[in-house]
């Protein structure tokens, strides 16, 4: 009786078995599934067009006709990222600690590639902790990167135009509703990057501070690079090289150093170059057709005295 008992007991085994490998393969087809959403243009779409509205002496967008020094040390710096070999397109803007400017320095790189008017931009607030980006372009933080995340929109539904950027878009952090760390850990986030690159020429992620929270390890590894930002007053050199020698070598783009004073002992450039505009004054203030986002749409940035 035994052995027939066990023969029983084997084809029921056997007849259960493919139904629970059905299972399996079936409950991995959905969670597939629920990490794919319709793919979007977002130059097809009616995309939120907002104007953004700056204080006075806001570091955001120093690309106006005063020439300044910021501006063309972020022309440099985008200079530097297009004719790397690698040719990173997502790059992780991020520092060794906090409040050294990475994101200040993260959307005006994003603003400056921009000026290219037949390129467009995404700058994506990464930091779900500590979320700024919304802050400084004083736009709504909901909905955004979180709320596509866990599934409740659909990434067309966060993209802002900045309307004197028509080039550039953002998508804030929103408000996660579990910890970022799972959400980031998701196939969402990684399919979102591979069609952020079908859409965008180039992709700014604002990201939390290296080694502060896992968040970081998990966005740059679905990104082309890391640009690191460091700030002289404010960096601390110990954990600064620790955070550096983490960061594997095939990715750093570089190191950019944020509110650098001059130095008496730096030399000083051998040539100056000086331009000097010969029109008339009705001619500077009457804007032409022809001028492109790197003129016009930086006269036409509002920046208004807002109190704090």
């Amino acid at each position: 009786m035994s052995r027939v008992f066990q023969a029983v007991k084997k084809k029921s085994a056997e007849a259960i078995r493919p139904s629970s490998e059905a299972t399996t393969a079936q409950r991995e087809a959905d969670d597939a599934r629920h990490c794919e959403d319709p793919p979007v243009d977002p130059l097809a779409l009616n995309v939120r067009s907002v104007a953004v509205h700056l204080p006075l002496r806001s570091p955001l967008f120093p690309f106006d006709e005063s020439g300044s020094e910021a501006a063309e040390q972020y022309r440099m710096a985008r200079t530097t990222i297009i004719q790397h070999p690698g040719n990173p397109r997502v790059l992780v803007v991020s520092s060794a600690g906090t409040r050294e400017g990475k994101t200040i320095t993260a959307a005006n790189l994003a603003s400056v590639f921009a000026l290219k008017s037949d390129w467009r931009v995404l700058l994506v607030d990464a930091d779900l902790r500590r979320s700024m980006v919304h802050t400084h372009f004083r736009l709504s933080r909901t909905p955004g990167l979180a709320e596509a995340l866990q599934g409740a929109c659909h990434l067309e539904d966060v993209l802002i135009q900045v309307k004197q950027f028509p080039s550039l878009y953002v998508i804030p952090a929103g408000e996660p509703k579990v910890n970022p760390t799972e959400l980031l850990d998701s196939c969402r986030w990684a399919t979102a990057c591979d069609r952020f690159r079908g859409y965008f020429d180039y992709v700014v992620v604002d990201s939390p501070p290296v080694g502060a929270v896992a968040d970081y390890d998990l966005i740059q590894a679905s990104c082309d690079g890391v640009i690191l930002v460091a700030r002289p007053d404010q960096t601390k050199r110990k954990c600064f090289l620790e955070v550096l020698e983490g960061i594997p070598r095939e990715k750093l783009i570089g190191v950019l150093m944020n509110c650098v004073e001059k130095w008496f002992l730096w030399k000083q450039p051998r040539y100056r170059y000086a331009y000097h505009d010969v029109r008339s004054d009705s001619e500077k203030a009457a804007p032409k057709e022809t001028d492109g986002p790197d003129e016009l749409s930086r006269r036409s940035i509002g920046r208004t005295p807002i109190s704090p």
